[in-house]
């Protein structure tokens, strides 16, 4: 099923912003107990910060570009366990680019049955993105921390 996630990104200004972005879908393939392959896609039209000004800018050409690229897309490159989780290399889409970025997954078991709850952590190197903006406002590393919610279809 789609992932729903809240987003809260660090590295915007002196502050953690914290916001929502509707999955539009989402994907973990599973072998032998263990996933091995995942996709997600989240609606960059629809980011909800509490501010509306904020949300518009986030939608505009500095950011997301969300006229051209409405989507914000991560694909697994690879998958290892690491503990209780997992550490993946992922190609993450955004505003017409593609930058490489590690991510931490740390499942738990959902709310409701046959869900899992992952949190996510990351850390987004935005030089390889075309997201421009002055670094007082934005850092050029953006930290991460997504929860999600996966169902089986």
């Amino acid at each position: 099923g789609a992932p729903a996630a809240a987003v809260t990104v660090g590295g915007l200004g002196l502050c953690r912003i914290r916001g929502s972005c509707p999955g539009t879908e989402g994907a973990v393939a599973v072998r032998d107990g263990g996933p091995v392959e995942a996709t997600a896609s989240l609606d960059a039209t629809a980011v909800r910060t509490g501010n509306r000004k904020r949300d518009a800018d986030l939608q505009g050409k500095h950011f997301f570009r969300t006229a051209e690229h409405p989507r914000i897309r991560v694909r697994s490159t690879g998958i290892t366990p690491d503990g209780d989780g997992w550490t993946v290399t992922a190609a993450l889409a955004v505003a017409g680019g593609e930058a490489p970025v590690e991510l931490r997954v740390d499942p738990q078991p959902g709310t409701t049955p046959g869900t899992v709850r992952i949190t996510i952590t990351g850390v987004l190197d935005r030089a390889g993105t075309p997201i421009r903006a002055p670094r007082w406002l934005i850092g050029r590393r953006v930290a991460m921390d997504v929860q999600a919610t996966l169902s089986p279809r």
